[in-house]
């Protein structure tokens, strides 16, 4: 059941001896997949997510050495079976000598609701390995599941000549079932260098507002590779404070309901990061 998306040569053997082969294709069409960490909840939801699909690594003295990029994310969506259940992240398929990539900070584990808002926080059960569980949830609701990732974690295991090349596969599980299209993969590749795409090194701190010009209410979304809680204040033209809330990063958020018509700024602020975006209101 843990076939991981590749190519694949099949071999039959015939009880006279012969044998025959043929290649083929396993592709990955579930949700499941390994993101940049800076791509939001939303952007996964809508397909705009940005994947990556491989992991560069050097070698010194016979060891893995300076994997690139420092930091991926397995993401997946899921249905939820009940009001109560628990997420099993299984992550496999390293060569002997190879070790497992180990979740980051040992709690980057997260499940979000349809509306990006975190609902529970996971931990790691073994090496690469993690469980969350959520007591409140809405059956028959869809839920995001997040685990972040530290490729660095496998900086010395003993390089494999032989199979230089590595493919960790990640799947989800709930109650020992596989999440239908949870499967996914990532190659690990000696001496490769992965294109600027991949490269989340850099701080990132984004925001967006939709449904603007708005005649109702308009919808806020923050893209962040920092958890702190980010603080929205919304000001008129003459510098007026309307509201001022926070909100999570990764979260989509609606306001502006309440506002009379006419151009609003709304500041958001996580630390160091501050960005302003001006929104109007119509008449209905």
């Amino acid at each position: 059941e843990n076939i991981i998306p590749d190519n694949y040569t099949l071999y039959v053997r015939s009880q006279t001896g012969c044998v025959g082969k043929d290649s083929f294709m396993i592709s990955s069409t579930g949700y499941g997949g390994i993101y940049n960490p800076s791509s939001s909840c939303a952007q996964f939801i809508t397909g705009k997510g940005q994947r990556i699909n491989q992991l560069c690594y050097n070698v010194k003295d016979g060891l893995v050495s300076g994997v690139v990029p420092g930091g991926v994310a397995y993401k997946t969506k899921l249905i939820a079976p009940s009001s109560s259940f628990c997420v099993d992240i299984q992550q496999y398929g390293a060569v002997n000598g190879y070790q497992l990539l180990q979740i980051q900070q040992d709690n980057q584990i997260i499940l979000r609701n349809s509306d990006c808002n975190k609902v529970a926080e996971g931990n790691v059960t073994t090496i690469g390995n993690g469980r969350v569980c959520i007591d409140n949830a809405i059956p028959g609701g869809q839920y995001i599941l997040f685990a972040k990732y530290d490729p660095s974690s496998i900086a010395g295991s003993v390089y494999n000549p032989n199979k230089p090349n590595n493919r960790y596969g990640f799947v989800s599980k709930i109650n020992g079932s596989i999440i239908p299209g949870s499967q996914t993969s990532i190659l690990l590749d000696p001496n490769c260098q992965p294109g600027d795409d991949n490269n989340n090194s850099r701080s990132n701190f984004r925001v967006s507002i939709n449904a603007n010009p708005t005649t109702s209410a308009f919808i806020l979304n923050v893209v962040s590779d920092q958890d702190e809680m980010v603080t929205v204040r919304i000001t008129d033209v003459l510098g007026r404070v309307m509201e001022e809330f926070k909100m999570e990063p990764e979260s989509i958020l609606r306001k502006g309901d309440n506002l009379n018509p006419g151009v609003y700024f709304f500041q958001f602020t996580q630390g160091a990061n501050k960005s302003v975006v001006k929104g109007q209101k119509l008449r209905p």
